[in-house]
């Protein structure tokens, strides 16, 4: 547990799940899947926390360099994430003398504070709020993500997922957003004299 987190044995329930979804996602599906399609999905629900080829979070695991071509490696990570948990990523829980709850993954401690990185925000806690807390064998990612889409999108994602190089964003408004955030050029490189910004 020191050196490698937590890894435990797949419930029936999720064989058989994996199961039903190697038979929907067999080679045929995947040929028929929409790449930029499954890179709006990733962007949705998986970027918040993984990196894939440069774009994302850093909270989870990076993507990029991972077995994703693998179909049961991918299954197996998303149906079941907390079967195997690598140690930088085991999830602290921490219950405070004001009767709060902070669960994330430990990013450091000092002498006097601890800072757990939740799904959303790196949270800094004073020891002396801390009534207890001990790690979880459970995964910061929830369950059930691949319930909350469509079939379609499931294919999409993980046709994307598996694909060897990054796929073009598609122009929707999160593509836009990205290119241009509506008050400045933060994010464009070059010589500025090419481009500016008025009245939005």
């Amino acid at each position: 547990h020191e050196v490698w987190g937590t890894v435990r044995q797949s419930g029936a329930d999720v064989a058989k799940k994996t199961a039903e979804w190697k038979t929907r996602l067999g080679p045929d599906a995947l040929a028929k899947a929409d790449l930029p399609r499954g890179r709006d999905v990733f962007s949705r629900t998986c970027e918040l926390c993984h990196t894939l080829y440069g774009v994302g979070g850093k909270i989870g695991p990076e993507l990029t360099g991972s077995n994703r071509a693998d179909l049961d490696y991918l299954l197996s990570n998303v149906l079941d994430p907390s079967a195997i948990v690598g140690k930088d990523y085991t999830t602290t829980m921490v219950w405070l003398n004001d009767g709060r709850f902070v669960n994330g993954i430990l990013k450091g401690t000092t002498d006097s504070t601890i800072s757990l990185q939740t799904d959303t925000a790196l949270v800094v806690v004073e020891k002396t709020e801390i009534e207890s807390q001990k790690d979880s064998p459970n995964s910061l990612m929830p369950e059930g993500q691949l319930e909350t889409l469509t079939q379609e999108e499931v294919r999409d994602l993980v046709a994307y997922l598996q694909s060897p190089q990054q796929v073009a964003l598609r122009a929707t408004k999160l593509c836009a957003s990205r290119l241009f955030d509506g008050k400045s050029l933060a994010g464009w490189k070059g010589d500025g004299v090419s481009w500016s910004v008025e009245q939005g």
